[in-house]
């Protein structure tokens, strides 16, 4: 694959992503700011489960799935480039597509489905939390309590910023077993550690300089572009 592919293919990640790590970590791994081991305990028994949550699909037939990743990712090379439309806009099956069909995001395919909804950016998700290395780490560290097979089911709803070529996570909730994650979760979490690979990156630190504002309109997300 030529570097130009690789390159696109990076800036089209940039923005589902970044929703999908979060989303791992942030309702999890927070607890740890949360308080002792017995209230960290708490919210892993409290906010994950043993067993997958079902979560919305595509109906979508793969070769037209294909189609409609390659296209728009042209679009976004073509807007970044200042060959095409200053703004973006990208609808909920193109988000879902982009999962399923962008290697680096595979994995999370019939593990999280983005649905912008109003002025919102709602994320569905049941994440098996073992396949993440910083979960592995983290459940060893839980004094031997046996945290294996757990996952983290849920509605997240969050919005991305971009601020002088920087991307910045702001969540504003997420919904686990019908309750939400406390503020204490959302606030005390560094959040700007999950979003720093994204801009210590040069592939996405260039499409960053290009891109003004990320907003959710209408139920589409809507990605302006600078002159």
């Amino acid at each position: 694959m030529t570097e130009d592919k690789q390159s696109s293919r990076a800036r089209g990640c940039l923005f589902y992503g970044l929703v999908t790590v979060a989303l791992v970590f942030g309702g999890v791994l927070a607890g740890i700011y949360f308080g002792t081991r017995k209230a960290v305990r708490y919210a892993i028994e409290t906010y994950t489960t043993n067993a997958p949550a079902p979560v919305p699909t595509l109906q979508i037939p793969p070769d037209q799935q294909r189609a409609m990743a390659n296209a728009l990712l042209q679009q976004f090379e073509a807007s970044i480039n200042n060959r095409g439309p200053a703004e973006l806009i990208v609808g909920e099956d193109e988000l879902n597509v982009l999962i399923s069909q962008t290697p680096e995001l595979r994995v999370f395919k019939n593990h999280v489905y983005l649905q912008p909804q109003r002025d919102e950016l709602k994320a569905f998700v049941s994440l098996p939390l073992d396949q993440f290395k910083q979960w592995q780490e983290f459940a060893l560290k839980m004094g031997g309590t046996n945290y294996t097979g757990r996952y983290l089911n849920g509605l997240a709803y969050v919005n991305l910023v971009v601020t002088n070529g920087m991307l910045s996570l702001a969540p504003r909730k997420m919904i686990v077993s019908a309750r939400s994650l406390p503020d204490e979760f959302l606030k005390q979490f560094p959040w700007s550690t999950l979003t720093q690979p994204i801009n210590g990156n040069s592939n996405f630190r260039s499409a960053l300089q290009k891109v003004d504002s990320v907003s959710v309109q209408d139920n589409k997300v809507h990605v302006k572009f600078r002159p």
